[in-house]
């Protein structure tokens, strides 16, 4: 009988632990949660600033569509002990949709803008607090989401590959 009561305590002990383990794992173990660009255009970015390219002229688009015009550098730099991305990202003033920028590593969004209104770009980012990086070079990409005039997320979004250098 005594025997049965150590294999039964042994037994327990073991299903424990494992119930232990999972649940830390539900709780601490999934990554991230990643961040997702809202339906209705989000408030201008406070990091943005005039392009100066303000000729009035808008680009043409089909009805029901939308014409956009991106200007960008493939080359982001991160710093970890400033938490900023530097980069440059411009919606000139050609264009007829809103955008917002995300810069994605592994999967994982690092830093995202408010709306970039035409007219407007970017050359920093505050990093989100998911970016858990090292310092190195990555391989990313601009993930961008477009917004009509109306402030409605548009159907089509794009993703341009870039090369990411972190630095403490």
């Amino acid at each position: 009988m005594e025997k049965r009561s150590k294999f039964l305590v042994a037994a327990l002990a073991a299903v424990t632990c494992v119930s232990v383990c999972v649940a830390l794992w539900a709780i601490l173990g999934r990554g991230p949660t990643p961040v997702l660009p809202p339906d209705e255009r989000p408030a201008a970015e406070e990091n943005a600033v005039p392009t100066g390219d303000d000729n009035g002229e808008k680009m043409d688009q089909p009805e029901g569509g939308g014409a956009v015009n991106i200007t960008y550098s493939n080359q982001v730099s991160i710093s970890l002990s400033e938490g900023t991305a530097q980069l440059f990202f411009s919606n000139p003033s050609r264009s007829n949709q809103s955008m917002v920028l995300e810069i994605v590593i592994q999967g994982t969004t690092v830093a995202q803008s408010g709306a970039l209104v035409p007219g407007t770009q970017v050359e920093i980012l505050p990093l989100l607090d998911a970016a858990k990086l090292s310092p190195g070079g990555y391989e990313g990409k601009f993930h961008v989401v477009f917004y009509d005039e109306d402030g409605r997320q548009a159907m089509l979004n794009t993703e341009i590959p870039i090369s990411i250098t972190v630095t403490e």
